[in-house]
């Protein structure tokens, strides 16, 4: 039996159609075995696609739109496409009736073909040949990526923007590639090119919400925070439950200052989702820190983050306060930040800031305690054995 870690490439033949119990499966599956020569596995079940995909490592997933809920469709979908194993998986979804929504929801989620539910009987097999076909202008680059994902590779950002560009020289119309190109021009600060690419799009696919997303950001940069909140608003009308979307909106609306709203889009990205949202999780534990609840906070932080994550960020954040001369403010982060490891290997450094904190607050007695505590963790911290000698001698 396959290991649902094990790295290996998906098989091609292999198909897992998503659509409940009925004889409508019979006829699925001899067009599936007989004209494509394709092995079939059946799923009712939302909730196990992904651990099947990863058992089966399947290929292609064909799923019945209309027998489900939208929104758990849509979280699904968004789940598959961030997955490192599933990068190269082939998604078709069939409809009795495609809608806006549809065609929104399949462009946020990268599903590559929405088929009639005719076309299911008279030409599956032909559709998934097209979608793998489809694919050929950037399969490329989501291996790349893919490998980036998984920690099989090291790609530096040009490394993967010279990719892009090489899929934008070869199928330049390919929407997928189009949009890529457009991200890229966006990293280099070419924000007219991105713009005029994002707009494209959109030109000919109005329902195209990830380049939607492209135009908010490029606005956001421009401080037009009423114009990119407005294109976000529209996206998620169309395709609603996008955790980063959310993320966005609540960070537009706290630019603008109303903490409120900004809580409710942070909280419910993380509902949606809460292994793509670590950014929503990081928002709301600062504002409980800011109302006074650090337990909460910390709670919150651990939930979404590792210990070195929960400590890096509350150390940060503590150095952030310290540039600001808000001293007693960074002591709190460092506080926290201490209380946060269970293992000692940051402890040195955040003892060693909150010493600083302190020698700018007068408080030299305090510091020096706190370089004793540095220097037992690592006595070989010459930056903290340097400032000790330095307060002993004002002492």
């Amino acid at each position: 039996m396959s290991n649902p870690t094990d790295k290996q490439a998906v098989r091609p033949n292999v198909v897992i159609v998503v659509t409940p119990d009925g004889k409508h499966r019979t006829e699925i599956s001899e067009t599936l075995m007989q004209k494509g020569g394709y092995q079939v596995f059946f799923l009712a079940d939302l909730d196990k696609i992904i651990e099947q995909l990863l058992h089966l490592r399947a290929g292609v997933v064909i799923h019945d739109w209309d027998a489900f809920d939208r929104d758990p469709c849509s979280l699904l979908h968004q789940r598959v496409t961030r997955h490192p194993e599933m990068v190269a998986v082939l998604r078709l979804v069939f409809t009795a009736s495609v809608s806006n929504s549809l065609i929104a929801v399949a462009a946020d989620t990268s599903i590559d073909r929405i088929i009639s539910r005719t076309a299911v009987k008279l030409s599956l097999v032909e559709e998934i040949q097209m979608a793998r076909s489809g694919r050929a202008g950037y399969t490329e680059l989501q291996e790349k990526v893919r490998e980036i994902q998984r920690g099989e590779a090291d790609y530096s950002q040009n490394e993967v923007d010279t990719l892009v560009a090489k899929a934008y020289d070869i199928h330049p119309y390919d929407p997928v590639v189009k949009l890529e190109f457009g991200q890229l021009n966006y990293r280099k600060q070419r924000l007219q090119k991105s713009m005029g690419t994002a707009k494209e799009i959109l030109v000919k696919d109005p329902q195209n919400v990830r380049a939607m997303g492209l135009v908010s950001r490029i606005l956001m940069k421009q401080g037009q925070l009423d114009e990119a909140f407005a294109f976000l608003e529209r996206a998620n009308i169309l395709s609603p439950k996008n955790s980063q979307r959310l993320l966005s909106m609540g960070d537009i609306v706290l630019k603008k200052g109303d903490k409120a709203k900004a809580r409710e889009y942070y909280q419910e990205a993380v509902e949606n989702d809460p292994d793509a949202t670590a950014g929503a999780s990081e928002k709301l534990g600062l504002f409980e820190l800011e109302e006074g609840n650090a337990n909460d906070a910390l709670d919150i932080f651990r939930q979404a983050m590792s210990e070195e994550e929960v400590a890096g960020l509350l150390n940060n954040n503590g150095i952030l306060a310290a540039r600001k001369g808000e001293y007693e403010e960074s002591l709190k982060f460092y506080d926290l930040a201490v209380t946060s490891l269970k293992t000692n290997k940051y402890v040195p450094h955040i003892y060693f800031n909150m010493a600083l904190a302190n020698k700018n607050l007068k408080n030299l007695e305090e510091a020096r305690k706190l370089l004793k505590r540095a220097l037992k963790y690592n006595p070989s911290f010459t930056k903290a054995e340097k400032m000790l000698k330095d307060i002993e001698k004002k002492l």
